[in-house]
């Protein structure tokens, strides 16, 4: 079994900017480091596949993701995939953009390892578990996280019917969308907010995917979208447990983060989370900041976070989906998101600027462990902890 993250460079005439952009959206630094940090033992590997702009990237750097991934340069054959679905690149952005990237990475991974069963990992992923073990869980299992960010593929049938599908959205676009829009309550705007998530679910739903469930006897959380916890499922409904049962217990045992006793498979630290974390550690380190409270995610790519983001990215808020921003605290995340502007455009370092993959890992994998958020006062869904 094979463990694959794909991640874009977007090309660019900047190329510091270009690889600051690489380093402000993906933790595959950081992961690279917790692999060989936490998991040393581990005799799988993670296999890195670079598309777009790959020379961007300095040589120290990527000496340093090659001592612990096996790393690819992958753009040509990428290139080649997205010839063939020009349509479906022009609707989404282009094969450069998060969503153009989304729908061509599962053909990429089928090409580079074809008739082998792999584990997909988005780039934002941070392994709590050691790759072998979750190789051993997972083996024989076909399956998403009920998002794209995470995917076990043993039945290849699974990527057969993701070419067979795009290619009808390739050939006949209105006619695919009229028979899967209908399920959404805000239509083709609600598609576009994640397409390549949207595109996922239809096919889940319809059974053209392959998707097994996890029954209670496994060993580890999947956790798609850590600041819905207690909730587990996404974009899909899911037969088995949909929530971790409450009140939850935290603990950091060896290193490894648990839940009930129970590991997590690995941290999705996507940006709506990751705000949640520069937050709270922003006002942990200054004593003489009010006491706000439960704190939930405060920046929505860029944004002060509303419902309406919500609303289009999560076909299930109601059944516990990210808390809104309160009130009382607009005027609160009204300057982080200044503060993440303004340390943006700075000369400031990664790991000094809090809303970076760099600082976020030093503080909360290094440093301290993820008690702060994960407890009662500063989780915004109530009672979701036991202290």
């Amino acid at each position: 079994m094979h463990h694959v993250s794909v991640n874009f460079i977007r090309p660019s005439a900047d190329r510091a900017a270009t690889f600051a952009t690489l380093t402000e959206s993906t933790w595959l630094v950081e992961n690279a480091e917790h692999l060989h940090r936490v998991h040393p033992r581990s005799k799988d590997k993670l296999h890195v596949l670079l598309v777009g702009q790959t020379d961007a990237i300095p040589a120290g750097v990527l000496e340093s993701i090659g001592s612990t991934c096996v790393v690819h340069d992958a753009a040509r054959d990428y290139d080649a995939l997205a010839a063939e679905f020009p349509n479906v690149m022009a609707y989404f952005g282009g094969p450069y953009s998060v969503f153009g990237f989304g729908f061509l990475r599962w053909l990429l991974i089928d090409r580079i390892f074809p008739g082998e069963p792999v584990l997909c990992y988005d780039g934002d992923v941070v392994h709590n578990v050691a790759l072998d073990d979750l190789a051993a869980a997972f083996k024989g299992i076909t399956r998403t996280a009920t998002s794209t960010c995470f995917a076990s593929i043993a039945d290849r049938e699974w990527f057969r019917a993701w070419r067979r599908n795009l290619g009808q959205l390739e050939s006949d676009f209105a006619g695919f969308l009229s028979k899967y829009l209908p399920t959404l309550t805000y239509g083709f705007d609600q598609m576009r907010s994640s397409p390549e998530e949207y595109f996922a679910k239809f096919l889940i739903e319809a059974g053209e995917l392959p998707h097994q469930e996890l029954d209670a006897s496994f060993p580890y959380w999947v956790v798609p979208q850590p600041q819905i916890l207690p909730r587990l499922f996404n974009y899909v409904r899911i037969d088995g447990m949909e929530r971790i049962p409450t009140p939850m217990t935290y603990a950091r045992v060896d290193r490894i983060d648990q839940i009930n006793g129970r590991p997590v498979a690995f941290w999705h630290m996507q940006k709506t989370f990751m705000s949640q974390l520069s937050a709270l550690a922003i006002l942990s380190r200054n004593p003489q900041t009010p006491d706000f409270g439960a704190i939930p995610p405060l920046i929505f790519y860029g944004h002060r976070a509303s419902a309406a983001d919500y609303l289009m990215n999560d076909p299930y808020h109601h059944l516990g989906g990210t808390p809104t921003v309160p009130w009382s605290l607009y005027k609160l995340a009204n300057w982080l998101v200044e503060q993440q502007q303004t340390l943006r455009k700075s000369n400031v370092r990664p790991t000094d600027n809090p809303f970076h993959p760099a600082f976020l890992y030093d503080f909360y994998f290094r440093k301290n462990d993820m008690s702060l958020p994960f407890s009662r006062a500063r989780w915004p869904i109530a009672d979701a902890w036991a202290e």
